[in-house]
């Protein structure tokens, strides 16, 4: 048994989230759904009843009771794909006295290789702060240095959840740095700016469909690459986005075939900042943010515990070399009480969406778009 109840299942929440950001998010978007998921896997392990059922439905969780060892599993697929550095972390930072149940951090000790750190986030929040913050810089190689901010914590805070994701992989095919030349990207907005192009001729996965061009560049080992869609217009990027499902990668996959091409894609650097909350809550997760939600399972107190924020960064860079990624998620609770002669050209100097894939198990660990590389 899988992370997720059937294939129908596989990354539908990754795309849903994606469309609700989009609708609100002008310009460059990039989100890591894996991190997103992590945390609110762990959560569920202490969630109940009604809440308990949102957090299953919306994230396709799987009803076996083998899931959270299914996670683990995945984890160290990940950890341990050829070519590509991949760190996952977990924290779990309870407030001092606040007890939680033995046997949920067993299991995210256990399954999920949570590290447990108390914190005083009432008489403490700078140095509460400081710590979860220094803990995520550790383990995303400093791409993210700030997570939490120490006036989001109170007396009422109990719980943190935190989750961070790095990846750093070549190019199978690396691009010539010599060869990189400054040229123009036309925005969604109309504007032309320059930037830099990284460029090759190679052998690629290249295909069209009636909406898209499409372009993968599969990263050193193979078990990693980087999937670039783009509509045929740019105008026609929200109609590309509203389209996105686990059923639209599939007819892009198969749409995909060898050729040689001469290669132009522009280099980027970006970092973004989101609290997903509301994203959340407009995709079903209702009770987990009120007094009425149930976590019976994370602590034996009569408190009411429910979700206050989730804090979503991310941080990437794409160069001649490879590309190198980080995520960090953080949870806060608190109560209440084809071969060809001539290589085809391909230029991606408007905007396009991408995802970087594990191939193996079709994990989506970033996605997101790209409008400016400047």
């Amino acid at each position: 048994m899988g992370v997720r109840d059937g294939s129908a299942a596989q990354g539908e929440f990754a795309f849903s989230l994606y469309r609700t950001v989009a609708q609100e998010e002008d310009g460059n978007i990039c989100l890591s759904p894996y991190s997103i998921e992590s945390v609110f896997a762990m959560l569920s392990a202490g969630a109940r009843g009604s809440t308990r059922d949102e957090l299953f439905s919306l994230f396709g969780f799987s009803e076996s009771s083998q899931f959270h060892r299914a996670f683990s599993d995945e984890m160290d697929l990940l950890r341990g794909a050829d070519g590509a550095t991949v760190y996952l972390a977990n924290a779990l930072w309870p407030a001092k006295k606040y007890v939680l149940r033995q046997d949920f951090m067993e299991l995210l000790e256990t399954r999920y290789g949570a590290e447990v750190e108390r914190l005083d986030f009432g008489t403490e929040p700078e140095k509460s702060a400081d710590q979860i913050n220094k803990w995520v810089e550790r383990h995303t190689e400093g791409m993210i240095s700030q997570i939490v901010q120490a006036d989001q914590f109170s007396d009422l805070t109990r719980l943190i959840l935190t989750n961070a994701v790095y990846f750093n992989a070549s190019w199978n095919t690396p691009f010539p740095a010599d060869k990189t030349a400054e040229d123009i990207f036309y925005t969604r907005r109309g504007d032309s700016i320059s930037v830099d192009y990284m460029q090759q001729e190679a052998s690629f996965s290249y295909g069209t469909t009636e909406h898209s061009e499409l372009l993968l560049l599969p990263y050193s080992g193979g078990e990693f690459s980087l999937l670039l869609a783009r509509p045929h217009r740019k105008e026609h990027m929200e109609d590309l986005e509203e389209r996105l499902s686990p059923a639209l990668l599939n007819t892009w996959d198969k749409a995909l075939s060898e050729e040689r091409l001469f290669v132009s894609l522009p280099k980027w650097k970006m970092k973004k900042e989101y609290e997903v909350s509301s994203f959340l809550h407009s995709l079903g997760l209702a009770s987990a943010f009120t007094p009425q939600a149930d976590f019976g399972g994370v602590s034996e107190s009569k408190e009411d515990l429910f979700i206050d924020r989730v804090l979503h960064k991310t941080a990437m860079e794409v160069s001649e070399a490879g590309t190198e990624a980080a995520a960090a998620t953080a949870i806060t609770m608190r109560t209440t009480s084809v071969n060809i002669s001539e290589p085809r050209e391909v230029r991606f100097d408007s905007p396009f969406l991408f995802f970087i894939r594990h191939d193996p198990t079709g994990r989506i660990l970033f996605m997101g778009r790209m409008d400016d590389p400047s």
